[in-house]
């Protein structure tokens, strides 16, 4: 059966073409091992190199400055160096995720998003000013997250039986901490040593004027901010709805970034 499965397995990968190479990573790229502006920073790559590229290919707005951010948890992995094939983009960003565009924002309202984005987790949460949840509402969300817990409880309860006799030798890798324990999910893994968290939320900009700032300037996301940027827009003064919301790519973000490896990152590997 195991021989059948791996035959089923590289049909499967070779129809969908997962071996395709887009380029090669000249270097690896750590996501929780190194920090911005190290040159193994992920990070650093994000926003001296890819966003920048992102942020200034729309020739109807050149003459505007433009703000590109994405939330760091889009992508998912480490890029190792060598190859960068379709297998590695599903791998690295899985989401279909494009990017949007609001025209025209107050310049400080935009450096004020991505300032916080550098170091508040909290942004994500944001709620509009005029709103508070109501007893019942905070009832329900407790009632709702304390079924889920026991839910996981019965579930890990269930899946006992099937715990090795013998633990088996762990190596580092990337763990959770949940009601399922602290050692991994699907495969068990040591804590990995020396974590740094990247931020929230990663961002650059593009098109300043060499002196002074600009009144307005483009904002660019992915699709999934968009509530959070609204909502702050709007906490802020400022009257943003979703009909200032437009595409700024049609493709998934994860195409985007493999276009750019195929135009940046040639050679053999």
């Amino acid at each position: 059966h195991g021989k059948n499965v791996t035959s089923f397995i590289a049909k499967a990968r070779n129809n969908l073409d997962l071996d395709y190479k887009y380029g090669c990573v000249p270097r690896d790229l750590s996501y929780f091992r190194s920090t911005f502006p190290k040159n193994d920073s992920f990070v650093t790559w994000l926003v001296n190199e890819l966003l920048p590229d992102i942020a200034s290919k729309n020739p109807r707005r050149a003459s505007v400055a433009t703000f590109v951010m994405v939330n760091s948890v889009f992508m998912r992995s480490d890029l190792l160096k060598g190859p960068y094939t379709r297998d590695t983009s599903f791998i690295f960003t899985p989401y279909n995720d494009n990017f949007k565009i609001i025209k025209d924002v107050p310049f400080q309202a935009a450096l004020e998003i991505t300032n916080r984005g550098l170091w508040d987790p909290s942004i994500f949460f944001v709620q509009p000013v005029t709103r508070e949840p109501t007893s019942d509402q905070t009832q329900l969300r407790s009632r709702s997250l304390a079924s889920k817990s026991t839910n996981r409880g019965i579930q890990l309860e269930n899946q006992e039986v099937f715990t090795a006799s013998k633990p088996p030798t762990l190596v580092q890798g990337y763990t959770t901490v949940d009601d399922g324990g602290s050692d991994g999910d699907d495969t068990l893994h040591l804590p990995l040593t020396n974590i740094v968290f990247p931020p929230p939320i990663i961002s650059t900009v593009v098109g300043l004027p060499a002196e002074g700032e600009p009144k307005y300037v483009d904002l660019v996301y992915n699709v999934r901010l968009t509530p959070m940027v609204l909502i702050l827009l709007n906490n802020m003064g400022h009257n943003f709805n979703t009909a200032n919301v437009e595409d700024y790519s049609n493709e998934p973000i994860r195409d985007v970034i493999s276009q750019w490896v195929k135009d940046n990152w040639t050679g053999e590997c």
